[in-house]
């Protein structure tokens, strides 16, 4: 008698975004890597970071209400709980100042709207690769 093969968990990806559209389209183009929830701004994201059902990566934009992008990653790096999740900044600044900034927050990413859909799917696949097998 064959067991069915167990299938490994598809990753959770959180996608933070103000715009609902955008946070539609960006919510469909990552489904293909993995399972999506989804936060209008910085703060609803924050109350999402459930530390049993922690999302593998986080996709957010910078400029957003309530709670920016930089200040969601700034935060998340600072707690022990989710300091090791990447977080992949969208954003239509894309000057060198803001570039440092998203470094000095703990950005794993940093890519500039519009930006081609692999390049997005190529920086996911990467934060999935560093949690899996880090350095």
């Amino acid at each position: 008698m064959n067991l069915p093969e167990q299938q490994a968990p598809r990753p959770h990806i959180l996608v933070v975004e103000d715009d609902p559209t955008l946070r539609r389209m960006l919510g469909k183009m990552l489904a293909q890597i993995g399972e999506i929830s989804e936060a209008s701004n910085g703060a609803e994201a924050l109350r999402k970071l459930d530390p049993k059902a922690k999302p593998d990566v986080v996709v957010t934009d910078l400029m957003m209400p309530t709670l920016d992008g930089i200040t969601l990653c700034r935060t998340m790096k600072r707690d022990a709980r989710y300091a090791h999740i990447p977080v992949i900044i969208l954003t239509a600044k894309g000057s060198s100042k803001e570039r440092e900034e998203g470094n000095a927050a703990g950005a794993f990413a940093y890519l500039i709207k519009p930006f081609r859909h692999h390049e997005l799917l190529d920086a996911v696949q990467r934060a999935l690769g560093s949690v899996n097998n880090p350095s």
